[in-house]
């Protein structure tokens, strides 16, 4: 079985950074299967990447919370050649599409072919519909999507885009130290993450739910090991966190507060979550939670 998965800030980067970008999401990758001994085989080309495995649940399971990852499809995977590319489709929207449903078909293409992007759609969709019983084409509202992707000598068939994080691949920008005492500091060093920024937990000695919180980040791939600080106070706190700093090459301290709070401190303090509401906050919450 085939997954195709999708980055998209990392295109933006200059050739070499996106080389080196993809390296790490790749990298990301292959060490979130080991550590769910779940086994794959990943190859990539210049803007995809190609994930071959036995077990797709877990394995859409784990790449959805890939930072880096903007979408990723199970595919079905063929030639070029278009009466591959319709057979193909035809074979494998009859479990898609119901008897008495719309459907239509979105194709792209990236290399030299000798048919256009809609000569893919119109063709793939006309076997369909002679493949397929009672059922009608609606592109504007359709019940089914069939998506085709031919890139070069290979073509990609599917029905469905998973949202990944987005952002950038974790470990691809500095290390940051993330105070965590409560729901809204997670969703702060979740932010930090999603930007590429690797983690490192600090709470509290007394905080009940420190494993918890811990446990939801570790959910996204954080297995930074953490550190303890003893005192409640938010002063002496950052003052712990620059000490311990200074030993392991963290660059900033990063704060769940949503407001501004003037700390003195000589490293730089983030605010991930000042412009944010409470409701955003929340939502943020839940989506971590509920997708970990």
């Amino acid at each position: 079985m085939l997954i195709l998965v999708r980055y998209g800030e990392i295109g933006l980067k200059s050739r070499s950074v996106r080389r080196r970008f993809e390296k790490k999401l790749i990298s990301n990758i292959e060490d979130a299967f080991l550590r769910n001994k779940i086994e794959c085989s990943v190859t990539s080309e210049w803007g995809r990447i190609y994930v071959y495995t036995e077990n797709l649940d877990k394995s859409v399971s784990i790449l959805k919370n890939i930072f880096g990852v903007t979408s990723l499809s199970p595919v079905v995977e063929t030639s070029s050649e278009l009466d591959d590319i319709c057979k193909t489709s035809a074979d494998y929207s009859k479990k898609i599409i119901k008897k008495g449903q719309s459907f239509a078909v979105r194709s792209r293409r990236t290399g030299s072919h000798p048919y256009s992007s809609m000569d893919v759609a119109v063709k793939v969709g006309n076997t369909i519909l002679n493949s397929v019983k009672d059922i009608s084409v609606n592109l504007n509202a359709p019940d089914a999507e069939i998506f085709v992707e031919v890139r070069n000598n290979r073509a990609y068939v599917f029905s469905e885009k998973i949202l990944g994080p987005g952002g950038m691949p974790l470990g691809t920008q500095g290390r940051v130290a993330a105070l965590i005492d409560d729901e809204k500091s997670v969703v702060a060093a979740w932010l930090m993450m999603k930007r590429g920024g690797s983690v490192i937990p600090v709470y509290e000695e007394g905080n009940r739910n420190a494993a918890h919180y811990l446990k939801v980040l570790e959910g996204w791939n954080n297995l930074v090991k953490p550190f303890v600080i003893k005192s409640d106070n938010l002063s002496e706190q950052v003052q712990e966190i620059e000490k311990f700093s200074r030993k392991n090459d963290a660059l900033a301290i990063v704060i769940g507060f949503d407001e501004f709070k003037n700390i003195e401190s000589f490293l730089p303090l983030f605010f991930p979550l000042i412009g944010l509401d409470n409701d955003e906050i929340k939502k943020l919450w839940q989506k971590i939670i509920f997708e970990q």
